[in-house]
């Protein structure tokens, strides 16, 4: 199993934890740093704007949440080199670190998960995945909230697809 199947595995799996977490949202509110964390190293340069829409938080508790941060060091803002009244952030070295590690739990936790099925179950599974991953369109925010634990170099042929 390559990265591009753990890419399709864990997008589905998210996709229905998603659609699960919006489902029990009264009861499990989402703020996580982790998934800032995952938004910002798959996308330098994201807005905090971006960021907000994207956790579903307002912008007070993004600002928040980006303050403590970079109090602790994994992330760094710059003003917008296309819009100076934003702010972009990056991850720092310690931040990337970080991203790094969790793409490889997100790995390990897939691996251990399918090892229960024989390499022929994997196979279909995989292909079952990316079918109803592809099976609509997704909005471009949408796609990067399934997505945002997907190592994206190896997935050439994503199948989310996005209307925008």
């Amino acid at each position: 199993m390559d990265q591009r199947d753990l890419n399709a595995v864990s997008a589905l799996c998210l996709n229905f934890v998603d659609e699960l977490g919006q489902a029990v949202a009264v009861f499990a509110p989402r703020n996580e740093p982790a998934q800032a964390i995952a938004y910002i190293g798959r996308a330098p340069s994201l807005t905090i704007r971006q960021l907000s829409g994207l956790l579903g938080l307002s912008h007070a508790a993004t600002v928040r949440l980006v303050d403590r941060m970079c109090v602790d060091d994994l992330v760094s803002r710059r003003p917008s080199k296309e819009d100076g009244r934003a702010v972009e952030l990056n991850l720092t070295a310690q931040g990337q670190e970080r991203y790094k590690k969790m793409l490889n739990a997100r790995s390990t936790l897939v691996k251990r998960r399918l090892s229960l099925l024989n390499k022929k179950d994997q196979a279909a599974f995989v292909q079952l995945a990316r079918r109803l991953l592809s099976s609509r369109v997704y909005s471009a925010e949408d796609a990067a909230r399934g997505c945002r634990f997907c190592d994206v170099e190896a997935c050439y042929d994503c199948p989310v697809r996005t209307g925008s």
